[in-house]
């Protein structure tokens, strides 16, 4: 379980990483989304069905999970097969802006990047 401080930080990282991360112009097809669950952030980029605009697909780019006893967080891919694995290139970090930054530099091209 994530502590209450460190929750309430998490959420408001994620909030502005998915307001800022996708240009203005292009918002009204694809938008940047997480949802927290238990211990587990997942971030996600919504797009527009291509033959139905009016419905909104969620696609999974990266899982950061917080580990209590280290009090870090530990940032996962997804591979083509949909499953999640642990990403090589970061050791789990104290601060969840780390494991953001890495995911928005992307220098594996695992994240979509």
């Amino acid at each position: 379980m994530i502590p209450p401080i460190q929750k309430q930080l998490a959420i408001m990282q994620m909030e502005k990483y998915c307001n800022n991360r996708i240009p203005e112009y292009a918002q009204y097809q694809v938008k940047s989304k997480y949802a927290l669950e238990k211990s587990t952030i997942t971030l996600m980029e919504s797009r527009v069905k291509y033959d139905d605009a009016s419905v909104w697909i969620d696609i999974p780019i990266a899982k950061m999970k917080y580990e209590g006893k280290s009090m870090t967080w530990k940032l996962y891919c997804i591979m083509a097969n949909a499953k999640w694995v642990a990403y090589d290139g970061l050791t789990p970090q104290k601060d969840l802006q780390e494991c953001i930054d890495e995911i928005e530099l992307d220098p594996t091209y695992v994240f979509g990047g």
